[in-house]
């Protein structure tokens, strides 16, 4: 798994955007690294940034879940229509999640 990784900060260091998307999850899950929130958020947010769907998705699941980040419904909303609007679906069941708690609705979303 050594050389992957090297691989992945290789291309991601150089603004390869799946790379930075593959370390994120890497870094979320805790797959060949150990896991760290906030090194994922990290390089979910670059990749995210240069329109990776995926990305935006999981960004809006960490600021849901509060996962190294304080908990962000209006964050969380922000980057999952941003993954809808690049074609990742599934966000849209993401966001009826937090529709149902009712926060979205209080907060103009």
């Amino acid at each position: 798994m050594g050389w992957t990784l090297t691989l992945y900060q290789q291309s991601a260091t150089q603004g390869y955007a799946p790379a930075q998307f593959q370390l994120g999850i890497m870094y979320d899950f805790g797959k060949g690294v150990q896991q760290d929130y906030v090194k994922a958020m990290n390089w979910y947010q670059k990749a995210a940034d240069q329109g990776i769907a995926g990305a935006q998705n999981n960004l809006g699941f960490i600021y849901a879940k509060g996962k190294g980040v304080p908990q962000d419904y209006i964050q969380a909303m922000k980057w999952y229509m941003l993954a809808v609007n690049n074609g990742f679906t599934p966000a849209m069941q993401n966001m009826q999640n937090i529709k149902q708690l009712g926060v979205a609705v209080e907060n103009g979303i």
